[in-house]
């Protein structure tokens, strides 16, 4: 996509460029190359990926290249393309995403897809509205893909420490439809839930990432994503532990606490948990058979 030599004399289609573009991001070391390029032109272009290859041999004008070559050298010094476009897909839901929030990512879907099945299969019956608290809700995604999948008898509190974050939160459900259903507040953990509230319900995506994790993290995740929202302590478990400590005192008699958690904390994670006095302790397993979703229930 060089101006200079040969490269002068091509004609830029859609295809090629996608083609060039997905080659040079495999060169780069970057994930998902070909779908990193097609989100990037789609954004240029103003169109949706489908769109690209039903126009695949349409000649791109100048100003458009020149945009999505720009796009293209951030996306390759590391900028994640989520932010980069300004947006990321949760539970075929499309979130903004900006530099306060967290990439949303394929494993925290597995505790939305829990939870929903647990709601389903063993409270459908139930008169009683659930009450869900959504700790360090980030974009806004798990409490609005639950929202969007439940029915209107559930009550859903969403919290986070950041009000940039909060405000991407609101604008997400706003733009599903969501706004009414999910009451947004800015909270350090439990600080402004209310020491009264009671929940069948809670759960979080929390810090989890040890500080020497931390520090080898690839850059597009380093150097980018917020850090309060990855790392938390030496042993990657600070916020976990207050977490699991004090969500017994906002739980009902037999609620939930469900959790992501990193890669090697599987023990450590149920050992506090049986310790704080939670029961029933699960754990759901991502793609590569590793505990991702940790969940204890408190005593009937």
């Amino acid at each position: 996509m060089t101006q200079s030599g040969q490269q002068q004399d091509v004609q830029w289609t859609i295809g090629k460029l996608l083609n060039w573009t997905s080659e040079y991001f495999k060169g780069k070391g970057l994930e998902d190359a070909l779908l990193s390029a097609q989100l990037l032109l789609a954004k240029v272009l103003g169109c949706s990926k489908v769109e690209l290859y039903l126009r695949f041999d349409q000649l791109v004008e100048q100003t458009k290249r020149d945009e999505f070559r720009q796009l293209v050298k951030r996306a390759s010094e590391g900028e994640p393309v989520a932010y980069l476009i300004g947006h990321k897909e949760f539970f075929s839901l499309d979130f903004e995403v900006n530099s306060s929030v967290l990439i949303p990512r394929p494993e925290t879907e597995l505790l939305v897809q829990w939870l929903i099945r647990k709601i389903r299969s063993e409270y459908a019956d139930r008169e009683q509205a659930i009450r869900i608290l959504d700790i360090g809700t980030g974009s806004g995604c798990i409490a609005i893909a639950l929202a969007k999948n439940l029915s209107k008898a559930t009550e859903i509190i969403a919290v986070d420490k950041s009000q940039a974050a909060l405000e991407t939160a609101k604008k997400n459900a706003a733009k599903h439809a969501m706004a009414d259903r999910i009451s947004f507040r800015e909270s350090d953990l439990f600080s402004g839930v209310g020491e009264e509230a009671r929940f069948d319900f809670i759960v979080s995506n929390p810090p989890y990432v040890t500080e020497e994790d931390y520090g080898n993290l690839p850059k597009h995740i380093k150097e980018y994503e917020p850090r309060d929202a990855l790392v938390a302590g030496e042993d990657g478990l600070a916020v976990i532990r207050e977490i699991v400590s004090r969500g017994n005192n906002f739980l009902r008699s037999g609620g939930y606490l469900a959790m992501e958690i990193g890669y090697n904390q599987r023990e450590a994670v149920a050992e506090l948990l049986a310790d704080n006095g939670y029961e029933e302790i699960i754990f759901e397993l991502d793609a590569a058979n590793i505990a991702r979703i940790a969940i204890g229930r408190t005593k009937e």
